[in-house]
């Protein structure tokens, strides 16, 4: 998830990153957090094609104000959602008038501000896969998949809906998957960190019960992954 952060007030700008992160650590979600101190700041990345899943928007800023902000991006026929930040709450209309996916008044407090990313998090688009089987295109939601393994000058997709072969290294595949779903535990082999029944030094188990080997030299990270994307610690 990418979070971007229009705050002149540093140490609010912090607090916001610092609650962010604890949030996706306890939900086992990869972030990014941009920190703007200004709308121009923010809107000139955007220009750069600075993508965000969320703009938490302070309205009180210097030069252009947040509400300016926000109007300017919906007169663009920009869909971003927009989370309002602010001291003051005489705005609340307005805020909701540009289509406000929330608005939070200063202090902001832990449970309300996870509320909104978890909101903000339903709303993402699921990764998905297009594979060409039979001649045909199909569409494969990634976390109907298993595993990916390396064969013959092809790619083994071991899935809910079955087996397919792509006519692919598993170097290009792993390419199109989410680096935050999927991990390679082996040189031949990539595995769905959701899929992950028990994990060994040697060996991990499927939860429908497929073995696949682990190297060595990945098996520390693979741990840490495997928790991080499963909303936990590793212990």
């Amino acid at each position: 998830m990418r979070i971007a952060i229009c705050e002149d007030e540093e140490a609010q700008a912090q607090y916001l990153t610092a609650l962010a992160r604890r949030w996706a650590t306890g939900r086992g979600q990869a972030l990014q957090v941009d920190c703007y101190p200004t709308a121009e700041s923010f809107w000139f990345a955007r220009q750069g094609d600075a993508g965000a899943d969320l703009l938490l928007l302070d309205i009180q800023l210097p030069g252009e104000s947040g509400l300016d902000l926000a109007r300017r991006l919906r007169g663009e026929g920009e869909t971003l959602p927009i989370a309002f930040v602010t001291g003051l709450d005489e705005h609340l209309g307005e805020g909701y008038e540009l289509e406000a996916l929330h608005y939070l008044v200063k202090p902001v407090s832990e449970e309300r501000f996870f509320a909104l990313l978890d909101r903000a998090a339903r709303r993402l688009p699921e990764p998905t896969l297009v594979i060409r089987v039979e001649g045909e295109e199909r569409r494969l939601l990634q976390r109907e998949i298993f595993c990916a393994q390396a064969g013959d000058r092809q790619t083994l997709l071991h899935t809910l809906r079955g087996d397919f072969a792509l006519p692919l290294p598993l170097e290009k595949v792993e390419k199109t998957l989410s680096p935050d779903l999927f991990f390679r535990c082996h040189r031949s082999c990539l595995v769905s960190l959701r899929a992950i029944a028990r994990l060994g030094r040697e060996e991990l188990v499927l939860d429908d019960g497929t073995r696949l080997p682990v190297s060595r030299r990945m098996g520390p990270q693979l741990g840490r992954a495997f928790a991080r994307c499963n909303g936990g610690m590793l212990l």
